[in-house]
């Protein structure tokens, strides 16, 4: 069940990824408005936080995982991880990251999946 909940999570991930890419597009300097005509800024982490809980997101996905975003080094602003990992209630324990350059990581642990980990206790998502 909860492998299933998962794929929920990476496909909920891969929808935020191309919003993402749409709106930089769309706005090359990162800043404009999003889909509801909200002021948005995917240049900085606290934007791209904000761009990120602005999408709808999936009901049962939103119910069972938090998903957030980062930018691991504030001067290349073009990158940036997401994460999805599952809320207490759920009692889960895999968690979901991606990379701004679309490579996707199922992760055993909460833990390996918020130190971004590609190896070990990550596997790539093929």
């Amino acid at each position: 069940m909860e492998r299933g909940h998962l794929a929920n999570a990476h496909a909920e991930l891969v929808n935020i990824h191309h919003a993402i890419k749409r709106f930089r597009v769309a706005n090359p300097s990162g800043a404009g408005s999003d889909t509801g005509g909200n002021a948005a800024d995917t240049a900085t982490e606290a934007g791209l936080q904000q761009f990120v809980a602005n999408l709808r997101l999936e009901n049962t996905v939103e119910d069972k995982y938090r998903i957030s975003a980062t930018m691991p080094n504030a001067a290349a602003n073009r990158r940036y991880n997401l994460l999805a990992i599952p809320r207490e209630h759920t009692g889960y324990t895999l968690a979901i990251w991606m990379s701004s350059a679309g490579e996707a990581y199922r992760c055993r642990s909460i833990s390996a999946a918020q130190a971004y980990q590609t190896t070990g206790n990550c596997e790539i998502i093929q």
